[in-house]
């Protein structure tokens, strides 16, 4: 009892620096619910910087929109899945909350996204969706299994197990169903085909294509937004927006420096001719664009988290 006295007046004394907003348990449920519906807005953000109906024609401003947008159809899904992830609850009232609200976004990228889109991918990234979905969301399935994060309403101390077996079951069955609906995605022209020689070959290529194009960008989205909401959820606000400010500007960094030191060492070529400066250039704007773009949603969306009260524990701690 001499030593469980301070740790409760220490938590008490944190909880009181977290911002609440002092609303009624239905006012709570309202605004996470507009929040969900705003974030099912996001592919509609392609209708508004499409070039051909918004008028842009300069190559910087046509990547920065495209950017802009891939990252509002895309994002909204991982803040979702992380959300769900870290969520205190069981796994069959997660499954309950979250999927209408996936299936919302899925139903607001289709409209939007499948057609008329950049490269007439939309379809074939609607297939791979649960992939990406899958893959972003892993970051913090692995940061709740190693640091046993957990998001918590302010008030709830119940000790809830990091992980349940129907929460690993859940995850499996998840995987599986996104690797089974990748293979409906049409992947012609992803790479030359006529040069493998058999099947194996081509699953080999395959597998290595959507490493590199599908799991490794949206593992990379997954762990910047699951920083972000740790950065977010700092208890002191001036410690919170110093980290949310260094993740701001090192995450497009390290994703701009990637990516054209990729394609500069692979010798990217674009119409058989080496990639440009000026295409380099554009690149890197795209992958600003979505960068920032996807960091600002997520960081939007945990700062809500935060003024509704709910904290991140991690082992325990919070």
């Amino acid at each position: 009892m001499a030593t469980a006295l301070p740790i409760d007046v220490t938590r008490g004394k944190a909880a009181e620096r977290i911002p609440l907003l002092k609303l009624t348990p239905i006012g709570r449920w309202l605004i996470l619910v507009g929040g969900v519906l705003i974030l099912a807005a996001g592919p509609a953000v392609w209708g508004a910087l499409d070039p051909e109906t918004s008028g842009l024609s300069a190559g910087w401003a046509i990547a920065a929109a495209v950017g802009c947008a891939i990252a509002s159809a895309i994002s909204p899904s991982i803040v979702l899945v992380i959300c769900g992830t870290l969520s205190w609850r069981p796994a069959w009232q997660r499954i309950l909350l979250f999927a209408p609200a996936l299936a919302l976004q899925i139903a607001a990228y289709s409209m939007f996204w499948c057609e008329n889109t950049p490269l007439d991918r939309g379809l074939a990234v609607l297939w791979m969706s649960p992939l990406i979905v899958s893959s972003g969301g892993l970051p913090a399935f692995l940061w709740r299994l190693w640091r046993r994060w957990m998001i918590l309403p302010q008030g709830n101390d119940a000790q809830q197990p990091p992980m349940s077996i129907a929460g690993l079951l859940l995850a499996t069955t998840f995987w599986a169903a996104a690797a089974a609906s990748a293979r409906w995605s049409n992947t012609d022209g992803w790479f030359n085909d006529a040069e493998l020689k058999d099947s194996g070959q081509e699953s080999i290529a395959m597998f290595i294509t959507f490493v590199l194009f599908v799991f490794t960008p949206a593992a990379f989205v997954g762990l910047a937004l699951v920083l972000s909401l740790r950065a977010t959820m700092i208890r002191r606000e001036s410690w919170a927006f110093g980290a949310v400010i260094a993740l701001a500007i090192s995450v497009p960094a390290i994703a701009i420096g990637s990516v054209v030191s990729l394609l500069r060492l692979v010798a990217f070529q674009v119409n058989d001719q080496p990639i440009s400066s000026q295409e380099l250039l554009a690149v890197a704007i795209g992958i600003g664009s979505f960068c920032v773009t996807a960091f600002f949603i997520g960081t939007a969306s945990f700062i809500v988290l935060r003024l509704l009260g709910y904290r991140l524990l991690h082992r325990g701690v919070w």
